[in-house]
């Protein structure tokens, strides 16, 4: 798949976790792919799953920077979401997050609302099914 035109990767419903999508971190950073739209909904991924995103997050050339990253159906919990949040602050490319079922609670509502008080880029987020409370959603 070097340089490859792939534009959508959709990899929901396997067993990728940390490592895998570490492994797809890498190849992005690398500049293998212009993948704009990723999928990895439904695949294991858990708080220390999130780290390797923050790569993801520092691209700067809009050719090879991801817009799209769904990570619904999860296990990231409020913690990984709040690291989530945190490498959103300064995101320039990402529109689209989906965050749907993904153990969010209070503490994750709160550093979304903080981060879209920051983040313009961001055109889409979906946090549906998660236990997000109203003490958190005022944040928003």
């Amino acid at each position: 798949l070097e340089d490859s035109p792939l534009s959508e990767m959709n990899l929901a419903r396997n067993d990728l976790q940390a490592e895998g999508l570490g492994e797809l971190v890498t190849m992005f950073v690398d500049g293998k792919w212009g993948v704009k739209k990723l999928d990895v909904s439904s695949n294991s991924i858990r708080e220390a799953g999130v780290l390797p995103l923050a790569a993801l997050m520092r691209i700067t050339s809009s050719a090879r920077a991801l817009t799209h990253l769904d990570l619904s159906k999860n296990p990231l919990g409020d913690r990984g979401v709040v690291v989530l949040s945190q490498l959103l602050h300064s995101n320039i490319h990402l529109v689209h997050l989906g965050l749907s079922g993904v153990g969010a609670q209070h503490h994750a509502g709160s550093a979304l609302g903080n981060m879209l008080s920051e983040n313009n880029r961001l055109k889409s987020l979906d946090v549906s099914f998660n236990m997000i409370r109203a003490e958190a959603a005022r944040d928003f």
